[in-house]
């Protein structure tokens, strides 16, 4: 009987530490199950941001919360302090390159997802032809290295391990292939090596010198010009990332994966620098839709969260087309001038509204802006819609584009009225018109000042006509701009010559916020008459040769005036320069007006004209818009001193009394100003036509300021 008792005693003590183990396990699991939404971050969904989940024990309650991080997107300039507005933040060009104020894990998060090829032999994570990071289950090498996938049986079993891989992509979140796209973009965007300026090395592919190019450049120096040191504009903007701590406690119910956040201006902008069109915006359904270049977002309502993007890669995508990565870009894409930057205009024009169209051509709100307060002649210039105004007077308003030491040229607005842009600053032959216009003009001045100032603005036209040819008269298969041979060394140049000749004539206008011709003299002490103006004297202003207090000589670079900001303005707010815009698109209206009426539509160039062609630009004219746009250059000269709508009519009825020497002079400088800059830039959409990312319709101007919180699944 003992011997059965204690088999019994040892029987239930089995049985007992049995049930013990099962309990104490039990509670085990339904303490770790207390953990909710451990597993949704796990590595196979969040890729190499896993490593910043972790559980934190909540003894009060006797359960595990769990919190991770996930990246917040943005773009910011370079004025911006982005630590302030976001918290420290990385640059995500320079992620593999720089350090950063973000904690370690953060940064190695988000070096294994944008170039995870750089990180050590101990990451588990490869790049794939698809932009997504997978674990390296089935080979060390690449997947996409043909060079060690010869052989018939490897081939077929990298498809098959491919085909696995998108298969587990589709467990990823979106925003880590945004990030690897978003990262490729703006790191393409180069930089012209500063290690070197005597031999112009430029260099986009050494990661070294890159970072230490961006570290040297000055960006954080500003002079009181509104330019770093190198005379790059702080305007340059970057795709910054933050990292936001999260509680899944809070998150909603319907909540699958960890998302990562944004605002809503920023995804749409980062849409349109990726080529893309916008299909759907509907703020108030929250409905979003864009798509174009193998790249779609999408939009969903999550309750209790609100609108979720999804980001996916769908098919093959141009990467040759990139824009200026500028505010002043920026502005253009949501169809805003971006007058504030541009110190000689002082506000911003936005005229996209949220029916996504301008109201007309020029766009009412815009003529009214500038000046043109005339309810007949704004009906006028919107039932006739002519290209030509419409086109001069966003170009006019426009600062200049291109970053110094950038290479990329590209910008795209909504705001173009034709494809390419249609007005005699662009076309070969209006430039050539205005060329032997001016030459005319030289000839017949006896004034020897006023001859002296038409003198210097037709010097920087021989200069470019010398030094670009190609880009002056728009040959496109020549031309560095437009060609695909050119090198990056060759559009710096030419970006160069465009903006010194860009800034020679904001100094003539008037440097910093001084904005017209005649605050020149008042550096001097000098009282101004009636007809007192400098820097041009009246053709019977004194003796010959003589130069009045101020005036600019030959050769010689205009002084930065320091009047008061009173002499800025005329007396209904506007800068002068803005009034001369207006009065050349008053100009142009009735010179496109004259020459349509007078045009023969029938006609084609005389055989004269296209030999004429043959012999200086070495092609044929073979459109008649093109023949008609010599017209027009030749008809914006001899209206440009009509008393009823030339140039000084228009500023005169403003209150700005000048001499009609000023008045020319300052027509020659804003045609000189606006093809320079119409040099230095491009956004004709029928670049973009081969992978059609420009059609579709326009952004509303109002959502460049819409802050809004979305999410990125």
């Amino acid at each position: 009987m003992p011997a059965l008792s204690d088999q019994v005693a040892v029987t239930a003590l089995v049985v007992s530490l049995v049930a013990l183990i099962i309990a104490v396990g039990q509670w085990v699991q339904q303490w770790f199950f207390t953990a909710e939404g451990y597993r949704r971050c796990a590595e196979s969904v969040m890729g190499p941001w896993s490593k910043l989940r972790h559980r934190r024990r909540n003894f009060s309650e006797l359960r595990l919360e769990v919190e991770y991080e996930t990246p917040h997107i943005a773009i910011v300039s370079d004025q911006q302090n982005a630590d302030m507005l976001l918290g420290p933040v990385a640059k995500l060009a320079d992620v593999p390159y720089q350090e950063f104020n973000l904690k370690e894990k953060v940064l190695a998060a988000l070096r294994a997802t944008v170039e995870p090829e750089r990180t050590t032999t101990e990451s588990s994570w490869i790049n794939t032809s698809y932009g997504t990071q997978m674990r390296k289950t089935f080979r060390s090498q690449r997947i996409d290295d043909p060079e060690k996938s010869t052989s018939a049986s490897q081939m077929q079993s990298d498809a098959a391990a491919v085909a696995s891989l998108r298969a587990r992509s589709e467990l990823h979140v979106t925003w880590l292939l945004l990030l690897k796209v978003l990262y490729t973009t703006y790191r393409d965007l180069g930089i012209r090596s500063e290690s070197n300026q005597g031999n112009s090395v430029y260099s986009d592919t050494a990661a070294t010198d890159r970072g230490a190019s961006r570290n040297n450049s000055g960006s954080d120096v500003t002079s009181k010009m509104g330019h770093s040191e190198d005379g790059e504009l702080r305007g340059r903007t970057n795709v910054v990332v933050a990292s936001r701590t999260w509680n899944w406690d809070f998150m909603p119910p319907d909540l699958l994966r960890p998302l990562a956040t944004s605002a809503l201006n920023d995804i749409v902008l980062l849409a349109l620098r990726l080529n893309m069109q916008w299909r759907t915006l509907d703020v108030e359904k929250g409905v979003f839709l864009a798509d174009g270049n193998g790249y779609s977002l999408s939009s969903t309502d999550l309750r209790g969260l609100g609108t979720v993007f999804t980001f996916r890669e769908n098919g093959l995508h141009n990467p040759d087309c990139q824009f200026v990565p500028s505010a002043e870009a920026d502005k253009l894409m949501f169809g805003i001038i971006p007058g504030k930057s541009n110190e000689l205009v002082g506000q911003n024009y936005s005229l996209i509204n949220m029916d996504r169209k301008m109201d007309g051509s020029p766009p009412r709100s815009l003529l009214t802006a500038i000046g043109i307060t005339n309810k007949d002649l704004q009906n006028q210039m919107i039932n006739k819609a002519w290209q030509e105004p419409h086109n001069e007077i966003i170009l006019l308003l426009c600062p200049f584009l291109p970053l110094k030491n950038s290479p990329i040229l590209f910008h795209y607005t909504p705001l173009w009225t034709a494809n390419p842009i249609t007005t005699p600053l662009h076309y070969v032959e209006g430039r050539f018109a205005f060329v032997e216009a001016l030459e005319d003009r030289l000839e017949q001045e006896t004034n020897p000042k006023l001859h002296d100032l038409l003198k210097q603005i037709f010097n920087r036209f021989n200069s470019l006509k010398e030094k670009h040819h190609d880009d002056f008269f728009d040959l496109w298969f020549e031309s560095k701009i437009e060609s695909k041979f050119s090198t990056p060394n060759e559009k710096v140049a030419l970006s160069d010559a465009c903006r010194e000749i860009f800034d020679w004539t904001s100094d003539f206008f008037g440097s910093q916020r001084c904005c017209s011709l005649t605050d020149a003299a008042q550096n001097t002490g000098q009282p101004l008459g009636q007809h007192d103006s400098v820097p041009v004297a009246s053709s019977d202003s004194g003796p010959t040769g003589a130069s009045s207090p101020g005036a600019i000589q030959p050769n010689q670079q205009p002084d930065a005036p320091n009047a008061a900001k009173a002499a800025d303005y005329a007396s209904d707010g506007r800068t002068y320069y803005v009034h001369l815009v207006a009065a050349h698109a008053i100009l142009s209206f009735h010179a496109v007006s004259h020459v349509v009426a007078h045009q023969d539509h029938s006609a084609a160039p005389s055989e004269a004209r296209k030999q004429h062609h043959r012999a200086i630009f070495s092609y044929d004219t073979r459109t008649l818009s093109a023949h008609i746009q010599y017209r027009i250059a030749r008809e914006y000269v001899h209206c440009l001193k009509d008393k009823t709508f030339g140039v000084a009519s228009h500023m005169r009825s403003k209150g700005i009394d000048w001499d009609e020497g000023d008045f020319e002079v300052g027509w020659w400088m804003l045609v000189l100003r606006g093809i320079v800059w119409d040099m230095s830039t491009m956004g004709d959409r029928n670049f973009g036509r081969g992978w059609g990312q420009w059609e579709g319709e326009a952004v509303p101007s109002a959502f460049y300021d819409m802050k809004t919180p979305v999410w990125i699944t």
